[in-house]
């Protein structure tokens, strides 16, 4: 039997496979390493259709370009202060595509990635793309618990 709940802001069915959140085009998805400049490592195709990637390019670009560089330094102090108290939201964060395209995301949930060892590993992102809009007016990343 299936069965569904709400985490937060977000839906998810308790069945839910790995190979359906691939290819959810709703929940944008990401994570990227810990290299001195993080390198995205997955999206999935929520991720990839709203940043206007491939996977093959989006593995080879590191995270902070998916802002822009007016706000890289905001970027980088939400980040720390998330990185602070374990997981956190992002809010109102202005993204830019590939392309040059901008756009808002309302509420990102963000957390840091471990693997058995307890090494940290990386860091994950989901969001709702219904809750993403284009950019129109100067919106800044803003942190909550």
């Amino acid at each position: 039997m299936e069965s569904s709940s709400y985490q937060g802001n977000y839906y998810y069915r308790n069945t839910t496979t790995a190979e359906e959140l691939n290819k959810n085009l709703r929940f944008g998805i990401l994570s990227h390493g810990i290299q001195a400049d993080p390198i995205y490592n997955y999206g999935n195709a929520a991720s990839l259709s709203l940043f206007e990637q491939t996977i093959e390019n989006l593995c080879q670009t590191p995270s902070r370009y998916s802002t822009v560089p007016e706000l890289m330094d905001d970027r980088a102090k939400v980040l720390d202060q998330i990185e602070k108290v374990g997981h956190g939201f992002i809010y109102n964060a202005v993204r830019t595509s590939i392309t040059g395209k901008l756009f808002v995301i309302q509420e990102i949930l963000f957390w840091p990635v471990y693997d058995d060892n307890g090494r940290k590993i990386g860091a994950a992102a989901i969001y709702d793309r219904e809750k993403c809009s284009p950019y129109v007016s100067s919106t800044t990343n803003q942190v909550s618990k």
